[in-house]
């Protein structure tokens, strides 16, 4: 039956996959990326500042997803990709940005100022460097939430895998089920095998220029 379900309809199959990882793990850690690191290194250079985003972003982790769906509702981002798109970017800025934070904050900056630096090139040369395998493994932190979001964002009508997790126990048709869970679950292995080597390479690096 599963067999025959996929060959009726692996077109669909094949959008929700690309929906899944190009769209609501890929783009969205993208995004948390840009987002995250920033605010980190704004985190480490004003630290009253700091301690208002890291202390508003364990708000926002704190808020179960379901929770975080409904309210996205409620302000108006009606339903399908959008609120789920925004939920994932808020649940994954937090370890990103608390990575950058720590792994910037062991990193001695005023090396840059023996060296004669100015405070941007300290920044990019010595700082984001030294603290890229705690900033990567934020990004892996992140990529676990959007893998797990990207599947209950098919509660609010987000295309993606997800659908048939959810069409699957709602139909009783578990088939579905595996339809949706093998895939993503793959999907979760290969970015996290990725992202430990990319860590590894990272410290590596770091353990050379020391």
């Amino acid at each position: 039956m599963i067999l025959q379900y996929i060959k009726l309809n692996y077109l669909t199959i094949l959008s929700n996959f690309c929906y899944t990882f190009f769209v609501l793990i890929l783009l969205t850690t993208f995004i948390s990326t840009l987002i995250g690191v920033t605010l980190g290194i704004v985190s480490v250079k004003y630290k009253k500042l700091g301690k208002v985003i890291l202390y508003t972003c364990n708000i926002i982790q704190t808020i179960p997803s379901l929770v975080m769906f409904l309210v996205l509702l409620m302000l108006g981002t009606g339903v399908g990709l959008k609120p789920a798109i925004i939920a994932i970017i808020l649940y994954n800025v937090l370890p990103i940005i608390t990575n950058t934070n720590t792994g910037m904050s062991n990193v001695n900056a005023g090396l840059g100022k023996v060296l004669g630096m100015s405070k941007l090139q300290t920044l990019v040369y010595i700082e984001l460097p030294m603290a890229s395998p705690m900033i990567l493994t934020g990004i892996k932190l992140a990529i676990i939430s959007a893998s797990s979001c990207a599947v209950l964002g098919a509660i609010i009508g987000a295309p993606g895998l997800g659908y048939y997790i959810y069409s699957g126990i709602a139909q009783m048709r578990y088939y579905l089920c595996i339809i949706g869970a093998i895939p993503t679950t793959l999907i979760s292995l290969a970015l996290d095998m990725l992202m430990n080597k990319l860590i590894k390479f990272a410290s590596n690096k770091v353990r050379i220029s020391i």
